[in-house]
């Protein structure tokens, strides 16, 4: 099952649960304050090899220059 990420819209908490998809956009009780007024947040996700390890970099890094690098070198 995945993870979401809620805000409190009431008090700020911000708190993560696990749920199925078909119950991501219910209400979802704020564990701070028992209001049931969460929206959902936007995370990044997470990448994660094969082996289950971090992903690489996002960019390949560049011959010249050391950094990430997007002339094809």
């Amino acid at each position: 099952m995945p993870i979401y990420e809620y805000e409190c819209t009431k008090c700020g908490q911000v708190f993560e649960k696990q749920l199925k998809l078909a119950q991501r956009l219910a209400q979802q009780a704020c564990p701070q304050c028992g209001a049931e007024a969460a929206t959902p947040r936007i995370s990044a996700p997470a990448v994660v090899s094969a082996r289950g390890e971090p992903a690489g970099p996002a960019m390949p890094t560049c011959p010249s220059s050391g950094g990430p690098c997007g002339c094809g070198f």
